[in-house]
């Protein structure tokens, strides 16, 4: 009976999935995973879908890394590196790093800067989500796309600028930031997404670069502060996506008292100020040649 019940055991082990370890080595208290022959991803200790707290204070992670012969370029900072590491302050990441992966630093509430290189060209869901001390964050050229959810909740966030290389934001990315009191959205965006800006209840100036062609009505959701927009999206037809449990166009009922038309935009969309009844000044420039339909309605 006894081998019996060993082999039962071993059987059951065989059939139970197999939860590999997130590391695969590790240098000066730095934890990296083999993504090939030469190039490696920052990573934390415990297992792949069970991250343990790795890092504390000010981290430097190098460009590369050497172990047992080898020369690693260390090329990402791979899922959940450094996630509820709340004891982080700083970090800085090297020119070698091309991808900040999805909630590589989601909860670190002690986190007061970071150093994001020109090297870097996507930043993934959630990476610096519920960061809430970080006060700043500059997105580099290089970087075009900026995922879901990847700075929601850094209620610390006073400012954003999103360069002209950033031609994707997903949505919620900024929501919840309720220390933020200006946007600037590049020139290549085409589409903000839904609750984008939902709940930046600090916002009070938003300008919407020339590429926008949509906005989903939930993008400004709970912005209750938002006072000026700067929009400079040219050309622009259908502007306003109603998306399921949405209900109107995105400033609907906002108290939006200053609209600033840019130079360059030939029209203004339909519903574009609908229901902005405390709007006091609207500056129209000579370009545009047609305003759509109830663009400012009920705006008494």
């Amino acid at each position: 009976m006894k081998h019996l019940f060993k082999l039962s055991l071993m059987l059951l082990a065989l059939m139970l999935p197999a939860t590999a370890s997130a590391y695969d080595f590790e240098v000066d208290g730095i934890y990296y995973e083999i993504l090939s022959d030469n190039q490696v991803a920052v990573t934390h200790q415990g297992l792949d879908d069970d991250p343990i707290p790795s890092y504390t204070g000010n981290v430097t992670i190098p460009e590369t890394v050497t172990y047992e012969g080898t020369t690693y370029s260390v090329t990402s900072i791979g899922d959940c590196a450094f996630y509820r590491c709340s004891d982080l302050t700083s970090v800085t990441i090297p020119n070698s790093v091309t991808s900040i992966s999805g909630e590589a630093f989601s909860h670190c509430y002690g986190l007061t800067s970071v150093t994001i290189p020109n090297s870097v060209t996507s930043i993934d869901g959630g990476a610096f989500s519920y960061c809430s001390g970080l006060t700043s964050v500059t997105i580099p050229n290089s970087v075009t796309s900026i995922g879901g959810g990847a700075f929601s909740y850094c209620s610390g966030l006073t400012s954003v600028t999103i360069p002209n290389s950033v031609t994707s934001i997903g949505g919620w990315a900024f929501c919840g930031c309720s220390g933020l009191t200006s946007v600037t959205i590049g020139n290549s965006v085409t589409l903000i997404d839904g609750y984008t800006f939902c709940d930046c209840s600090g916002l009070t100036s938003v300008t919407i670069g020339r590429s926008v062609g949509y906005i989903y009505s939930s993008a400004f959701l709970g912005c209750s502060a938002l006072d000026t927009i700067n929009f400079n999206a040219i050309n622009c037809e259908d502007f306003f996506v109603i998306e399921d449990g949405g209900d109107g166009p995105p400033f609907e009922y906002l108290n939006i008292s200053t609209i600033n038309i840019g130079d360059g935009v030939q029209r203004i969309p339909a519903l574009f100020a609908w229901d902005c009844c405390g709007l006091t000044s609207v500056t129209i420039p000579n370009s545009v040649t047609s305003i759509g339909n109830s663009a400012f309605f009920n705006c008494i």
